[in-house]
Protein backbone atom coordinates (compact mmCIF):
# COMPACT_ATOMS: atom_id res chain seq x y z
CA UNK A 1 0.00 0.00 0.00
CA UNK A 2 2.97 2.47 0.97
CA UNK A 3 4.66 2.05 -2.06
CA UNK A 4 0.88 2.58 -4.43
CA UNK A 5 0.56 5.55 -2.30
CA UNK A 6 4.42 6.57 -3.21
CA UNK A 7 3.73 5.83 -6.81
CA UNK A 8 0.76 7.83 -6.77
CA UNK A 9 2.29 11.03 -5.40
CA UNK A 10 5.17 10.86 -8.05
CA UNK A 11 2.98 10.07 -10.95
CA UNK A 12 0.52 13.01 -9.79
CA UNK A 13 -2.35 14.17 -12.35
CA UNK A 14 -0.23 12.79 -15.32
CA UNK A 15 -1.91 11.16 -17.69
CA UNK A 16 -4.80 7.98 -17.38
CA UNK A 17 -4.21 6.23 -13.85
CA UNK A 18 -5.68 2.93 -12.59
CA UNK A 19 -5.33 0.69 -9.99
CA UNK A 20 -5.88 -3.48 -9.92
CA UNK A 21 -7.97 -4.18 -7.22
CA UNK A 22 -9.40 -7.94 -7.23
CA UNK A 23 -13.17 -7.94 -6.92
CA UNK A 24 -13.13 -11.24 -5.63
CA UNK A 25 -11.27 -12.84 -2.69
CA UNK A 26 -8.39 -14.97 -3.69
CA UNK A 27 -6.68 -17.60 -0.85
CA UNK A 28 -3.30 -17.32 -2.28
CA UNK A 29 -1.84 -13.87 -1.64
CA UNK A 30 1.44 -14.23 -3.60
CA UNK A 31 -0.74 -14.83 -6.64
CA UNK A 32 -3.16 -12.53 -8.36
CA UNK A 33 -6.52 -13.65 -9.54
CA UNK A 34 -5.76 -14.19 -13.37
CA UNK A 35 -9.05 -13.97 -15.32
CA UNK A 36 -9.61 -10.57 -13.43
CA UNK A 37 -6.06 -9.29 -13.69
CA UNK A 38 -6.40 -10.19 -17.95
CA UNK A 39 -9.99 -8.47 -18.08
CA UNK A 40 -7.97 -5.29 -16.40
CA UNK A 41 -4.97 -5.81 -18.64
CA UNK A 42 -7.31 -5.20 -21.75
CA UNK A 43 -9.49 -2.87 -20.87
CA UNK A 44 -6.47 -0.40 -20.05
CA UNK A 45 -5.69 2.36 -22.55
CA UNK A 46 -2.51 0.94 -24.29
CA UNK A 47 0.10 1.58 -24.34
CA UNK A 48 0.25 1.59 -20.77
CA UNK A 49 3.10 1.46 -18.20
CA UNK A 50 2.29 -0.79 -14.68
CA UNK A 51 4.35 -0.19 -11.52
CA UNK A 52 4.11 -4.12 -9.53
CA UNK A 53 4.21 -3.75 -5.79
CA UNK A 54 6.76 -6.49 -5.95
CA UNK A 55 9.04 -8.59 -8.54
CA UNK A 56 6.44 -11.65 -8.01
CA UNK A 57 3.43 -9.74 -9.09
CA UNK A 58 5.20 -8.43 -11.86
CA UNK A 59 6.14 -12.15 -13.27
CA UNK A 60 2.32 -12.52 -12.73
CA UNK A 61 1.25 -9.61 -15.36
CA UNK A 62 4.24 -10.56 -17.50
CA UNK A 63 2.55 -13.96 -17.68
CA UNK A 64 -0.87 -13.10 -18.33
CA UNK A 65 0.38 -10.49 -21.27
CA UNK A 66 1.25 -13.38 -23.06
CA UNK A 67 -1.81 -15.26 -22.66
CA UNK A 68 -3.58 -12.36 -23.30
CA UNK A 69 -1.22 -11.27 -26.68
CA UNK A 70 -0.25 -7.97 -24.70
CA UNK A 71 3.32 -6.79 -26.32
CA UNK A 72 5.85 -5.95 -23.69
CA UNK A 73 7.09 -3.31 -23.88
CA UNK A 74 5.66 -2.40 -26.86
CA UNK A 75 2.15 -2.14 -25.40
CA UNK A 76 2.59 -2.75 -21.91
CA UNK A 77 5.85 -1.57 -19.44
CA UNK A 78 6.56 -3.61 -16.63
CA UNK A 79 8.38 -2.43 -13.75
CA UNK A 80 8.64 -4.52 -10.61
CA UNK A 81 10.08 -3.59 -7.17
CA UNK A 82 13.10 -5.63 -5.03
CA UNK A 83 14.99 -6.13 -8.15
CA UNK A 84 14.83 -10.10 -7.28
CA UNK A 85 17.79 -11.25 -9.68
CA UNK A 86 16.64 -15.02 -10.08
CA UNK A 87 13.19 -13.58 -10.83
CA UNK A 88 14.17 -10.42 -12.61
CA UNK A 89 16.75 -12.06 -15.03
CA UNK A 90 14.93 -15.58 -15.94
CA UNK A 91 11.69 -13.55 -16.92
CA UNK A 92 10.66 -13.45 -20.48
CA UNK A 93 11.08 -10.55 -21.65
CA UNK A 94 13.77 -9.75 -18.11
CA UNK A 95 12.34 -7.67 -16.16
CA UNK A 96 13.25 -4.30 -15.12
CA UNK A 97 12.96 -3.58 -11.56
CA UNK A 98 13.78 -1.23 -8.45
CA UNK A 99 16.33 -2.03 -5.92
CA UNK A 100 15.78 -0.78 -2.42
CA UNK A 101 18.83 0.50 -0.35
CA UNK A 102 19.02 -3.00 1.64
CA UNK A 103 22.40 -2.29 3.27
CA UNK A 104 20.45 0.88 4.42
CA UNK A 105 17.54 -1.08 5.60
CA UNK A 106 19.59 -3.33 7.69
CA UNK A 107 21.70 -0.78 9.50
CA UNK A 108 18.81 1.28 10.12
CA UNK A 109 16.88 -1.49 11.54
CA UNK A 110 20.13 -2.55 13.50
CA UNK A 111 20.29 0.90 15.14
CA UNK A 112 16.67 0.64 16.00
CA UNK A 113 16.87 -2.75 17.79
CA UNK A 114 19.99 -1.65 20.01
CA UNK A 115 18.05 1.66 20.92
CA UNK A 116 14.97 -0.93 22.06
CA UNK A 117 17.52 -2.86 23.68
CA UNK A 118 19.37 -0.34 25.44
CA UNK A 119 16.08 1.80 26.42
CA UNK A 120 15.41 1.99 30.59
CA UNK A 121 11.70 1.54 30.46
CA UNK A 122 9.01 0.37 27.91
CA UNK A 123 9.07 2.53 24.60
CA UNK A 124 7.74 1.19 21.36
CA UNK A 125 9.40 0.31 17.93
CA UNK A 126 9.06 3.30 15.29
CA UNK A 127 8.34 2.61 11.40
CA UNK A 128 11.08 2.57 9.39
CA UNK A 129 11.91 3.53 5.87
CA UNK A 130 14.54 2.64 3.53
CA UNK A 131 15.16 4.85 0.23
CA UNK A 132 16.13 3.54 -3.32
CA UNK A 133 19.33 2.16 -4.23
CA UNK A 134 19.12 1.98 -8.06
CA UNK A 135 16.71 1.37 -10.82
CA UNK A 136 17.98 -1.42 -12.94
CA UNK A 137 16.60 -1.63 -16.39
CA UNK A 138 15.79 -4.39 -18.56
CA UNK A 139 14.27 -5.33 -21.31
CA UNK A 140 10.31 -5.09 -20.34
CA UNK A 141 10.68 -1.26 -20.14
CA UNK A 142 13.04 -1.18 -23.67
CA UNK A 143 13.37 1.71 -24.96
CA UNK A 144 10.76 2.46 -27.62
CA UNK A 145 12.22 2.24 -31.36
CA UNK A 146 11.09 5.18 -33.92
CA UNK A 147 8.40 2.64 -35.15
CA UNK A 148 7.31 2.09 -31.70
CA UNK A 149 7.25 5.42 -30.67
CA UNK A 150 4.84 6.78 -34.00
CA UNK A 151 2.37 3.58 -32.86
CA UNK A 152 3.17 5.26 -29.38
CA UNK A 153 1.81 8.08 -30.28
CA UNK A 154 -0.80 7.43 -33.01
CA UNK A 155 -2.46 5.17 -29.70
CA UNK A 156 -1.96 8.19 -27.78
CA UNK A 157 -4.17 10.19 -30.25
CA UNK A 158 -6.83 7.67 -30.13
CA UNK A 159 -7.22 7.90 -26.54
CA UNK A 160 -7.87 11.72 -26.59
CA UNK A 161 -9.54 11.58 -29.66
CA UNK A 162 -12.08 8.37 -29.80
CA UNK A 163 -14.75 10.35 -28.39
CA UNK A 164 -14.79 12.55 -31.49
CA UNK A 165 -17.77 11.54 -33.81
CA UNK A 166 -16.23 11.76 -37.14
CA UNK A 167 -12.60 10.61 -36.04
CA UNK A 168 -11.13 8.56 -38.91
CA UNK A 169 -7.98 6.50 -39.82
CA UNK A 170 -7.17 9.49 -41.89
CA UNK A 171 -7.33 11.90 -39.44
CA UNK A 172 -4.76 9.92 -36.92
CA UNK A 173 -2.27 10.23 -40.24
CA UNK A 174 -2.54 13.35 -41.17
CA UNK A 175 -2.14 13.69 -37.17
CA UNK A 176 1.52 12.11 -37.58
CA UNK A 177 2.11 13.63 -40.61
CA UNK A 178 2.91 10.23 -41.87
CA UNK A 179 0.70 7.91 -45.02
CA UNK A 180 -2.20 5.86 -43.96
CA UNK A 181 0.00 2.96 -45.18
CA UNK A 182 2.67 3.29 -43.54
CA UNK A 183 1.09 3.97 -39.73
CA UNK A 184 -1.29 0.75 -40.57
CA UNK A 185 1.88 -1.54 -41.18
CA UNK A 186 3.45 0.02 -38.18
CA UNK A 187 0.65 -0.52 -36.46
CA UNK A 188 -0.26 -4.63 -37.31
CA UNK A 189 3.92 -4.88 -36.87
CA UNK A 190 4.50 -3.60 -33.20
CA UNK A 191 0.22 -3.21 -32.17
CA UNK A 192 -0.81 -6.44 -33.96
CA UNK A 193 -4.31 -4.63 -34.93
CA UNK A 194 -5.01 -1.87 -37.55
CA UNK A 195 -6.19 1.46 -36.43
CA UNK A 196 -9.93 1.07 -37.07
CA UNK A 197 -9.86 -2.25 -34.70
CA UNK A 198 -8.05 -0.12 -32.09
CA UNK A 199 -10.23 2.82 -32.14
CA UNK A 200 -13.22 0.19 -32.16
CA UNK A 201 -12.00 -1.52 -29.26
CA UNK A 202 -10.69 1.87 -27.38
CA UNK A 203 -14.63 2.74 -27.99
CA UNK A 204 -16.26 0.07 -26.75
CA UNK A 205 -13.92 -0.26 -23.61
CA UNK A 206 -15.18 3.58 -22.56
CA UNK A 207 -18.86 2.36 -23.14
CA UNK A 208 -18.05 -0.45 -21.02
CA UNK A 209 -16.37 2.07 -18.09
CA UNK A 210 -19.57 4.34 -18.58
CA UNK A 211 -22.55 1.86 -18.33
CA UNK A 212 -20.49 0.23 -14.70
CA UNK A 213 -19.45 3.61 -12.97
CA UNK A 214 -22.09 6.32 -14.08
CA UNK A 215 -25.73 5.73 -14.37
CA UNK A 216 -26.07 7.65 -17.18
CA UNK A 217 -28.93 6.82 -20.34
CA UNK A 218 -27.87 4.46 -22.56
CA UNK A 219 -27.97 6.66 -25.86
CA UNK A 220 -26.19 9.35 -23.84
CA UNK A 221 -23.11 6.73 -23.29
CA UNK A 222 -22.95 5.81 -26.92
CA UNK A 223 -23.11 9.34 -28.10
CA UNK A 224 -20.69 10.40 -25.96
CA UNK A 225 -18.30 7.59 -26.87
CA UNK A 226 -18.18 8.77 -30.21
CA UNK A 227 -20.75 6.89 -31.93
CA UNK A 228 -23.21 8.46 -34.25
CA UNK A 229 -25.38 5.75 -34.95
CA UNK A 230 -26.27 4.60 -31.83
CA UNK A 231 -28.50 1.65 -33.43
CA UNK A 232 -25.41 0.64 -35.20
CA UNK A 233 -23.61 0.92 -31.77
CA UNK A 234 -25.45 -1.54 -30.01
CA UNK A 235 -25.07 -4.07 -32.67
CA UNK A 236 -21.44 -3.72 -32.56
CA UNK A 237 -21.39 -3.71 -28.58
CA UNK A 238 -23.61 -6.87 -28.70
CA UNK A 239 -21.35 -8.65 -31.82
CA UNK A 240 -17.81 -7.61 -29.21
CA UNK A 241 -19.21 -8.27 -25.93
CA UNK A 242 -22.34 -11.01 -26.46
CA UNK A 243 -24.42 -8.40 -24.74
CA UNK A 244 -26.29 -5.72 -25.17
CA UNK A 245 -25.38 -2.55 -23.37
CA UNK A 246 -28.03 -2.95 -21.52
CA UNK A 247 -27.58 -6.57 -20.24
CA UNK A 248 -23.57 -5.47 -19.16
CA UNK A 249 -24.80 -2.68 -16.83
CA UNK A 250 -27.11 -5.54 -15.49
CA UNK A 251 -24.20 -7.79 -14.86
CA UNK A 252 -21.75 -5.38 -13.99
CA UNK A 253 -23.62 -2.54 -11.59
CA UNK A 254 -25.32 -2.42 -8.95
CA UNK A 255 -27.54 0.23 -10.26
Amino acid sequence: MEREHAFKAAVGGKGHFSTFRPRTDYPEKRMLPETELRIWLKDLPHPAAILAANDHYAIQVLSVCRTCSLKVPGQISILGVDNDELLAENAVPTLSSIEPDFNEAGYRAAAEMDRLLKARKNITGRELVCGVKRLVERHSTMYLTPSAQLVANALKFIQQRATDINITPNDIARHLKVSRSLIELRMHEIHGKSITQTLREHRISLVKRQLENTDHPITRILTDCGYKNIRAAENLFRKTTGLTPRDWRKQHTSF
